[in-house]
């Protein structure tokens, strides 16, 4: 519901003239709970992505990395303690996005999918790294 009141405007050269003007008080206070709403909303948003950030920063470290990978390999029954070194070597050279990919899908498509791709990639790495050696080996001797 519109409000309109009889203001009084005094001229520069000291005429006065009466008129009709619209109240626009309460279409500022709307305005002004609207955009408090939206600065907290922004800075609630700003809180939630610096929190992610810490997260995935922490995730990203290389201790948390050793124990992601061991903790799938584990529950794909090929870590044991006389690969350990295998193990090790296969989470040093495996990039950091690459981890960051694995950890993202371990998010959106569970863990026993994950388990399984990082199994593969490891017996991949196995493979490739036990038949190098035995190659480096013959040709030492």
């Amino acid at each position: 519901m519109k409000k309109f009141h009889l203001f009084k405007i005094s001229f520069f050269l000291g005429g006065t003239d009466q008129t009709w003007a619209d109240c626009v008080l309460p279409i500022n206070v709307i305005n002004n709970i609207i955009f408090s709403l939206l600065w907290f909303w922004l800075i609630l948003m700003l809180l939630i992505t610096i929190y992610g950030l810490i997260q995935t920063t922490l995730r990203m470290m290389s201790f948390s990395t050793h124990a992601f990978f061991g903790h799938h390999l584990q529950t794909q029954n090929l870590y044991t303690m006389e690969e350990s070194g295998t193990v090790i070597n296969f989470v040093r050279k495996c990039p950091p996005d690459v981890t960051l990919i694995l950890r993202l899908y371990e998010i959106e498509l569970g863990k026993k999918l994950v388990g399984e791709i990082i199994a593969q990639l490891f017996l991949m790495y196995k493979n490739n790294h036990i038949f190098l050696e035995d190659l480096f080996t013959e040709h030492l001797s």
